[in-house]
């Protein structure tokens, strides 16, 4: 992945200006996502398509408040688990089985996971702040689904 600007190179200070930033899989897939590190005041990040092989510089993004990373080939959360800021969670079409790192996430308000191979939700137990979650496409069992709605009975749950 490349950043460039009209003229001149681009500095440090540039890269503190940057809010947002969406990156689809139009030519190429994104993989190496090591600059997006480097945009420390990001608010909102969306990724769609490619192979993020290393999610590890997301973790220095903890001013996110939505983060969208649709068929990433993420195969965990790990580099998520201090982003406290976080409200809105979009990571459909991965292969994430283990939700441990987003048990601390107490703000998430919004948290789509369709299509990956979780099976264990009780790491989302205690996210009462839930209003909205997506659970399609899992092999989850019909008890995990029912403790989540007694766990968490204003959230709305959708669920095979």
């Amino acid at each position: 992945m490349e950043l460039k600007k009209p003229e001149g190179e681009l500095t440090q200070a540039d890269y503190q200006k940057v809010k947002r930033l969406s990156l689809y899989e139009v030519a190429r897939p994104v993989e190496d996502i090591t600059l997006v590190g480097e945009l420390t005041n990001l608010e909102r990040l969306d990724f769609a398509g490619g192979d993020i092989s290393d999610p590890a510089p997301l973790a220095k993004l903890t001013k996110l408040w939505h983060l969208q990373v649709n068929e990433c080939g993420l195969k965990d959360f790990s580099a998520l688990s201090g982003l406290d800021s976080l409200e809105e969670l979009n990571a459909s079409g991965n292969k994430v089985s283990n939700l441990s790192s987003l048990k601390g996430l107490t703000k998430l308000r919004v948290l789509a996971l369709n299509s990956n191979r979780i099976k264990d939700t009780s790491p989302l137990l205690g996210l009462k702040s839930l209003e909205w979650m997506n659970l399609m496409d899992n092999p989850i069992s019909r008890e995990a689904i029912e403790a989540l709605k007694k766990a968490l009975p204003k959230c709305k749950i959708e669920h095979d």
